[in-house]
């Protein structure tokens, strides 16, 4: 029998004074209720006759019983069996970091199992595992260490009892006492946890291969972005360089193309010039009368010609036979004469009466005749083209007038 005699009812086995030492911390309510109501059957003094007990061992027999009370009394109540179990059969123990494979998941395998029971969580605690646990598990098995609190609590072995105290004053101080020395154990056992899970993490050879798989993955992504930098680098060296290359085969192809124009130029002038001396239209002489006929040019009309007239009349020009050619120079010189007579018409100033002749026509010929400019044009003796011009630069200053005086 085990008796609790005067205050060592905390040092007792509880689950094993109810026959729940085989599941402990595991037994459910409804195992505690009835492993009671199993030992109260047996051991209730009541149950026992008085021909069959003698009085030393009714005496042990009650303090039996009072135990086995005293451990349904504490082991039915949660907060109270969260207490005991608090401090019933651990083992606080931290393994030390090891190298070795095989050391590891057996010795911190079997720790993570014993402090599993810490954790009060819906969810399955997930455990360490072997060396085949995948990345995902592996990072959820270490969040969940690092990032949930214990439940673990530190009042089952309090130094003193409240309610010895004799007065309210003391009864306070035994509790704020007794509150320290528990705060002051949780803090010892949170570190004793971080401890145990930064000894796993820093020796887990699976972290250690994730880490270098994260280090080779950084260091592929890098070299790929390098390469990727590089062929863009080189792809825009590509661009610009074919772009160089286009413009200046673009400028060389002009050039060749001006080249080719120049040199079609000059053929074309060189041809013209050799056909006016092949058939007599050109002599190195002033201008004068030929025998028999039209009068041939001089080698410096011809000269001026050939870079006066446009490309293709010279050529059209070349083409022609003796007589033709000389009347189409004669014709061209003609056209020349003619409107070097018309710009120094247009340049001539206009005398105060052609100046009144043209108002006085633009006033008096209908703007609806359909030759009112040839009109025009006979009553203020000068040409067409002249009374338009001049018609034109009357109104611009008309116009300059009234914005002058308007300003």
């Amino acid at each position: 029998y085990t008796s609790v005699g005067s205050g060592d009812w905390k040092t007792q086995d509880h689950y094993a004074l109810l026959g729940l030492g085989h599941l402990r911390f595991q037994a459910t309510d409804e195992d505690i209720k009835r492993a009671y109501k199993k030992m109260v059957l047996k051991y209730h003094p009541d149950k026992k006759s008085s021909t069959e007990t003698t009085d030393m061992d009714r005496a042990k027999l009650d303090a039996h019983f009072n135990c086995i009370k005293k451990a349904y009394e504490l082991l039915s109540v949660p907060d109270k069996r969260r207490l005991y179990d608090s401090v019933d059969d651990v083992d606080d123990t931290v393994p030390p970091p090891t190298k070795d494979l095989q050391e590891f998941f057996r010795v911190f395998g079997s720790a993570f199992a014993r402090n599993a029971k810490w954790f009060d969580t819906k969810e399955k605690v997930p455990l360490l595992g072997d060396d085949n646990m995948s990345a995902d598990d592996l990072q959820a098995l270490y969040n969940f260490w690092y990032n949930t609190p214990t439940w673990r609590e530190f009042g089952y072995f309090d130094e003193e009892d409240p309610n010895s105290a004799e007065s309210r004053e003391e009864k306070r101080w035994i509790e704020k006492n007794n509150k320290a020395a528990r705060r002051r154990k949780k803090k010892e056992e949170n570190a004793r946890m971080m401890r145990l899970i930064d000894n796993a993490y820093s020796c887990d050879p699976r972290i250690k291969r994730m880490k270098e798989q994260e280090k080779k993955a950084k260091q592929d992504k890098k070299k790929q972005r390098e390469q990727e930098l590089r062929q863009e680098e080189e792809r825009k060296a590509a661009a610009i360089k074919a772009e160089a290359d286009a413009k200046a085969a673009a400028a060389a192809a002009v050039l060749e193309e001006e080249k080719a124009k120049a040199d079609h130029a000059r053929k074309v002038r060189k041809t013209f010039v050799k056909m006016c001396r092949r058939h007599g239209v050109c002599e190195d002489k002033e201008d004068g009368a030929a025998d028999g006929g039209a009068a041939p040019v001089s080698r410096d009309t011809v000269d001026m010609l050939k870079t006066t007239l446009a490309l293709p009349r010279l050529e059209e020009l070349s083409l022609l036979d003796a007589p033709g050619l000389l009347s189409g120079v004669q014709a061209e010189l003609e056209a020349i004469r003619l409107k070097k007579e018309e710009e120094a018409a247009m340049n001539r100033p206009w005398t105060k009466a052609e100046q009144k002749a043209l108002e006085d026509a633009m006033r008096t010929v209908a703007r609806d005749a359909a030759d009112r400019w040839d009109q025009i044009a006979a009553k203020a003796g000068r040409s067409r083209k002249e009374c338009i011009a001049r018609a034109k630069e009357c109104a611009a200053k008309v116009k300059q007038q009234k914005e002058a005086e308007g300003n």
